[in-house]
């Protein structure tokens, strides 16, 4: 991977402060993805930058006198020299204070910059946006959010103060932490969908008539954003989609592939081919046609582990002695019907 300048530590502080550009962001993803110890710290740097909003917007801390009161309570023999312009080490601490000391000093860092930002963001809406690929994204409430690519999502700067509402423009799978006493709101174009604590896909792109939510776990209401009574209450398996000026259309035991490209596997058993294609059209972003519609109610079987498109179609052919061709994004199946 390009390595960026910086570390993961100043990509944490420009995350913090809305600063970090989208190179910087997905070196981060990539980091946070490594290691469950690598959230952990993540989540911990983030409490030490939530905490600053509580201090007063003019307090500067004297981060020598702190320093020189710490050292002074770490023992006797262990001193450091102060020169003009160089500091040097006389004796070493063990290592167990090192790791300890490099933390409280890089969480004062962070802090010293969540207070200068905080100055120059409060009250600004905040946007994230996924490239190319698939990105994660840690709330400040430290919910989780998958945005499928070309995706963005905003928030208020005070978010998880009195409200937790998130605007969607595109794809997202959201993980978000429980908190009764805070509802999480996902607005989309025209539908909004409410929640405590689950975890969902909502597709709600700009330009897109039909917008959907699919349940991974929980549950969440669904419905109309300009009209609270048009809405349904859905749990762990139920899809909901909205199109203008008709009934909310709602499936109980929705396709187990609505979630696929959060789990990278798409899984299909005794499926209708009309299922097949849209559950491709949604995991790959692509059009999948075909020039006969016999096709359609013909079953298939199959598992696929990080799959592509070609590898599925053609083992869809293969099943039902058809052949494929593809122009662009497109895919168009052609073939008699089933064996």
């Amino acid at each position: 991977m390009h390595q960026a300048k910086g570390t993961y530590q100043e990509w944490i502080a420009k995350y913090l402060s809305r600063e970090i550009t989208a190179e910087e962001q997905e070196l981060l993803s990539a980091w946070l993805n490594e290691n469950p110890e690598h959230r952990q710290l993540f989540e911990q740097f983030q409490k030490a930058w939530n905490s600053t909003e509580e201090l007063h917007a003019s307090f500067e801390p004297d981060v020598d006198a702190a320093w020189n009161k710490l050292k002074h309570r770490i023992g006797q023999g262990q001193t450091v020299n102060v020169k003009k312009g160089e500091t040097t080490l006389i004796k070493l601490w063990p290592p167990s204070f090192l790791k300890i000391a490099a933390s409280i000093a890089l969480i004062l860092a962070i802090s010293g910059i969540a207070l200068y930002f905080l100055k120059s963001t409060r009250h600004r809406f905040v946007e994230v946006a996924s490239q190319d690929t698939r990105t994660l994204f840690i709330l400040p409430d430290s919910s989780h959010v998958w945005l499928q690519p070309h995706s963005t999502l905003s928030y208020s700067h005070d978010f998880g103060k009195q409200k937790r509402d998130v605007k969607l423009n595109g794809e997202g799978f959201f993980d978000v932490k429980r908190d009764e006493a805070t509802p999480f709101i996902v607005v989309g174009q025209k539908t909004q969908v409410r929640v405590l604590g689950t975890s969902f896909v909502v597709h709600a792109r700009q330009g897109d008539e039909k917008e959907f939510v699919v349940v991974a776990s929980g549950k969440v209401q669904f419905g109309e954003a300009t009209n609270p009574a048009n809405a349904v209450v859905l749990t762990k398996g139920d899809e909901a989609s909205f199109l203008p000026e008709k009934p909310l259309d709602v499936r109980r035991n929705a396709s187990q592939n609505a979630v696929a490209w959060k789990t990278n596997r798409l899984q299909f058993d005794n499926t209708s081919l009309q299922q097949v294609l849209d559950d491709l059209e949604l995991y790959f972003d692509i059009q999948v046609r075909t020039d006969n519609p016999a096709l359609l109610k013909c079953q298939f079987t199959g598992t696929f582990e990080l799959p592509s498109a070609e590898e599925v179609l053609n083992l869809v052919c293969l099943s039902l002695n058809s052949s494929y061709k593809k122009d662009g994004k497109t895919y168009t199946l052609h073939g008699l019907g089933c064996p």
